[in-house]
């Protein structure tokens, strides 16, 4: 009875021994299936990914291309803008240019004599003068050497 109990011992543990191996067999093949199926999901998701890498460059290649032309556009209209601002202090040096005396009026060095007025009085006097070319002239020669 020895002897039996020993071969039937080895039978039972070889019946365990192939269980095992079948529960082992279907637990690699779901975890096979799991991981091919992660693969798939991966190489998806790298798909979906350059797709969408592509699609936000050209957005960002179009939304700087139209920048740059705004910013050559503007930078054209700053220097146009440059340009009328030089003519239009230039057209104002010459309006200013044409008013005044004919001659220029040197200026001469005070007097003891026109120091006896000060400079509201001198303001008062250049202000009621109606002619632009005697105020100029006044200013000048008055008002001018006490600033």
């Amino acid at each position: 009875m020895g002897k039996m109990k020993k071969l039937f011992g080895k039978h039972l543990d070889l019946i365990e021994a192939n269980q095992s191996i079948a529960v082992l067999e279907k637990d690699l093949e779901a975890t096979t299936t799991e991981r091919d199926q992660l693969r798939a999901d991966i190489e998806a998701l790298k798909e979906a990914h350059q797709k969408e890498l592509g699609d936000l460059k050209a957005e960002h290649t179009t939304a700087l291309e139209t920048a740059s032309a705004q910013i050559n556009d503007l930078t054209n209209k700053v220097a146009s803008l440059e340009e009328s601002k030089v003519s239009a202090a230039q057209q104002a040096a010459d309006i200013v240019a044409k008013q005044g005396v004919e001659a220029p009026v040197e200026d001469k060095p005070q007097s003891e004599a026109k120091e006896d007025k000060n400079l509201d009085e001198l303001w008062a006097e250049h202000n009621a003068l109606s002619n632009s070319k005697e105020k100029r002239a006044f200013y000048l020669e008055h008002i001018k050497p006490q600033l």
